[in-house]
């Protein structure tokens, strides 16, 4: 599992959006309850991990990035049964077969998929379930438009996280089984400072020591003044969860 975020994890908590609640019923339908067993892959900074803490299950953040991981232990620091786990997802270290469900936001694009999809079979129980989550702003919206022009402007380099690609088609060869795929509402609602922290958490646009950097955080901080409303700024998002096991899946 690679990591472009080293520098970022700040940013990463500051500004990125949340996940909509409907994640948590949709768990509970599933079976989660306060004996379930999560692992949160690719934790990042915990913005998953605290609401899954929700369900009063017993959560493991798995993430690669000590900088990272560090900000997911402070993010969930009043709830004592996350526990952590300094590990690429390919290797979570983790007990065969002992988790019921793992989780997967925003991270999925990084992930080495043959190797992962070992390991995933490998730590989860028999009738266990994956799923993958992921924000995506809507592209109708006039402010996204915008923002993706500016963000298009100040790309500096090619990452996982603004490659293009057949997202379905690498899930449904993930699992090599049938896949549900559930969509959801959601919003993000920051002022000018969070809308920098969005920008500059992403993998792709200047860090602080790049010569673009204060350009960048000039024309972020334009742009929200073009489009603020009483001092906020909302964001709308789809949030896609897709759900899979391995269940009778020619990948076993």
């Amino acid at each position: 599992m690679k990591t472009e975020f080293t520098g970022r994890a700040s940013s990463y908590t500051k500004g990125r959006p949340p996940y909509p609640k409907g994640i948590l019923e949709l768990m509970r339908s599933l079976g989660a309850d306060e004996q379930s067993r999560i692992a949160d892959i690719g934790a990042g900074t915990g913005r998953l991990t605290r609401m899954l803490g929700e369900l009063d299950a017993f959560v493991t953040a798995v993430e690669p990035s000590a900088d990272m991981l560090e900000e997911c232990r402070h993010t969930c620091r009043e709830l004592p049964r996350v526990t952590y786990m300094e590990a690429p997802a390919e290797e979570t270290r983790l007990e065969t077969g002992s988790v019921d469900f793992i989780t997967v936001a925003q991270a999925f694009h990084w992930l080495d998929k043959e190797r992962c999809c070992t390991e995933f079979q490998r730590i989860l129980k028999p009738g266990g379930r994956v799923l993958l989550i992921w924000n995506s702003m809507k592209g109708d919206d006039p402010f996204v438009q915008a923002y993706s022009n500016v963000l298009k402007d100040f790309t500096i380099k090619q990452t996982a996280g603004n490659a293009s690609g057949d997202h379905l088609k690498e899930k449904r060869e993930f699992f090599g089984s049938d896949i549900e795929i559930v969509q959801m509402d959601n919003a993000h609602t920051l002022d000018e400072e969070e809308l920098i922290h969005h920008g500059l958490s992403l993998s792709y646009t200047p860090s602080a020591d790049h010569p673009d950097y204060q350009s960048f955080v000039n024309a972020l901080g334009t742009l929200y003044r073009e489009h603020c409303q009483e001092g906020s700024l909302t964001i709308p998002y789809e949030t896609e969860v897709t759900i899979g096991s391995f269940e009778g899946s020619h990948n076993r």
